[in-house]
């Protein structure tokens, strides 16, 4: 958590991450709330280390 605008903007160009006025909304959840492209997942391996992973445990 950033205190100084500084420090934000320091974790900003770090990260390439930014605040949105979205996460204050309280319906709104960013895991439930993003879209998942199939084909690009497979082509990234998501799928596959999922499927690992279910196996394994």
């Amino acid at each position: 958590n950033a205190t100084k605008p500084t420090e934000r903007q320091h974790l900003e160009v770090a990260h390439d991450v930014h605040w949105s006025e979205l996460y204050n909304l309280w319906y709104f959840d960013i895991i439930h709330c993003a879209i998942i492209n199939p084909i690009h997942n497979l082509f990234l391996g998501t799928s596959k280390r999922m499927l690992e992973r279910m196996v394994a445990d």
